[in-house]
């Protein structure tokens, strides 16, 4: 435990243009399950994820969102998914053009195998950013993987990483 008290990461936020897309995409594409959701969230509630509204001519109290929690996994190993569409004001820009600019680059979930993961979603019309990649560690975390990257409808780069 670090000395901030941190055991783990909860979940991930990642933004949508497009709520029902996006869960059709994580659910169907990735083997996500819908926890809870797809919420209408609205005004002063949403302070929390609303931050950063400054020029956008919105107001706090008239933000509305739409949220819904996703996840693989159950119990302690579940890992969480928090998808967010702003409705007012709109979700607009785009994610990182390049992998120089600083902040959260990509989301990786672990697998059985890279190579089945790849072909099943090359299958699903998913275009790879990257080869498979296998590591050459000979000891460590990376010992005997492999990793390949991807996107989702929106642009978010997503990453799968395991065995070959």
């Amino acid at each position: 435990m670090s000395n901030a008290g941190i055991t783990s990461i909860f979940h991930v936020n990642i933004i949508t243009r497009d709520m029902d897309r996006a869960i059709k995409w994580y659910t169907e594409v990735l083997g996500a399950s819908l926890i809870d959701g797809p919420y209408d969230g609205e005004g002063l509630s949403t302070r929390a994820i609303s931050f950063g509204l400054d020029g956008t001519g919105v107001e706090p109290e008239d933000v509305k969102i739409r949220y819904a929690l996703l996840g693989w996994g159950e119990g302690e190993d579940q890992t969480f998914l928090d998808l967010i569409e702003s409705v007012n004001p709109a979700s607009f820009g785009s994610v990182h053009p390049s992998v120089l600019h600083v902040g959260l680059r990509r989301i990786c979930f672990t697998v059985e195998s890279v190579q089945k993961s790849a072909d099943f979603l090359v299958a699903n019309g998913v275009e790879l950013l990257t080869p498979i990649v296998e590591f050459d560690a000979t000891e460590g975390p990376l010992e005997g993987h492999a990793c390949v990257c991807f996107t989702d409808p929106d642009g978010t780069v997503l990453e799968v990483f395991g065995p070959m």
